[in-house]
């Protein structure tokens, strides 16, 4: 049996949907780009300082600040469709509910690595939406002319 490689993550756009749902993104904030360029910016400022809170509450063994800090991060990841980040922070909130930290080294090391995907994806789609050149829509009448 010969080896098979891994299949190439999914691209729209050249951007990764494997890492988040573009589409689904615009649908959940209305297809508004400037309500998507706001949350991305917010994002990008706010997220590590998120994920420091997970890793000082983890690092502390505080199950109190770990559930509050990762149900911060999913939520504001969350903003962006389902994604990694959200499942992982959603594990690491649960474990801290429980008070279990059974892995959770582990997982801060996964959700900081998919975090660091997610913002550098959104990074990229933000750079192009405001490079991207608008132009009105056409109206009927213009366009049989």
């Amino acid at each position: 049996m010969g080896f098979s490689p891994s299949p190439k993550p999914v691209t729209t756009n050249s951007f990764r949907i494997d890492v988040f749902d573009h589409g689904e993104m615009l649908n959940r904030l209305g297809d508004d780009l400037e309500i998507v360029t706001d949350l991305i910016e917010t994002f990008l400022e706010e997220s590590p300082k998120l994920l420091v809170a997970v890793q000082i509450a983890v690092q502390r063994r505080d199950s109190k600040a770990m559930e509050r800090a990762a149900h911060r991060l999913k939520r504001s990841a969350g903003n962006f469709g389902r994604n990694a980040t959200v499942a992982t922070a959603l594990r690491l909130e649960v474990l801290g509910r429980t008070g279990d930290f059974t892995g959770t080294d582990a997982l801060c090391q996964q959700l900081s690595e998919e975090l660091r995907l997610l913002q550098d994806e959104l990074g990229l789609w933000n750079d192009a939406e405001s490079t991207a050149v608008w132009s009105p829509p056409v109206s009927v009448s213009e366009m049989s002319r």
